[in-house]
């Protein structure tokens, strides 16, 4: 069975929401997640852009 890949983008790090849905969605344990903080001083945009392609789905917070 291949698990749906989330990608979350996290434009705001001190919105508790995000959190919990991914919280949420990890204890389902049917979903592939991944993270991002847009706020991060090292974000690496290319590797977010091959993120964002490689996901079936993007949520942006």
């Amino acid at each position: 069975m291949m698990m749906r890949r989330i990608l979350h983008i996290v434009s705001d790090p001190d919105d508790p929401l995000p959190e919990e849905i991914v919280r949420e969605q990890k204890a389902q344990g049917t979903f592939e997640l991944s993270v991002v903080d847009l706020s991060a001083a090292d974000l690496d945009r290319r590797a977010l852009l091959i993120e964002i392609f490689k996901a079936d789905s993007v949520q942006v917070w």
